[in-house]
């Protein structure tokens, strides 16, 4: 919820003109920044992942509960994110099931539901969930070969 009023006035008043980065402390140097981006992009991505993540990118876009869906920017945000979790789980490929984990923080603030939906009561996550489950999974050619 919202403080009340009198917190409110005290919150505004405490941080006037100071920026509250000024007092925030470094946690890694532009070194080890740059690092982390290079090993997040030498993640692997199967064909079979990154068909999947387009689809459910693509199936926003043409939802009827929508009036406007993930962009190819979204795409690329949750491709990227997805490497990213990849990276910090310790692994050097990206999952079907990472992919369904990041859809809804990367791209559900990028979704407009139509006054359809709104006025209905839905909610653009319902709408999200619906599309992950019906999207399939695509698998991956080279997954028939390694088995």
């Amino acid at each position: 919820g919202y403080p009340e009023e009198e917190d409110e006035r005290r919150m505004v008043r405490s941080l006037a003109d100071a920026v509250p980065f000024e007092r925030v402390n470094a946690v890694t140097c532009a070194e080890e920044l740059t690092a982390l981006q290079t090993a997040a992009n030498g993640i692997y991505v199967a064909e079979g992942v990154e068909r999947y993540l387009v689809a459910i990118c693509r199936a926003t876009r043409t939802h009827p509960k929508l009036t406007l869906g993930a962009s190819p920017r979204a795409s690329r945000a949750l491709y990227r994110a997805c490497r990213v979790w990849a990276a910090m789980e310790g692994r050097d490929f990206v999952t079907s099931e990472d992919v369904q984990r990041l859809a809804e923080p990367v791209l559900l603030h990028r979704l407009s539901l139509s006054a359809d939906a709104r006025f209905g009561g839905l909610g653009a996550d319902a709408v999200l969930r619906g599309i992950l489950e019906s999207v399939p999974v695509t698998p991956d050619p080279a997954e028939s070969l390694r088995g």
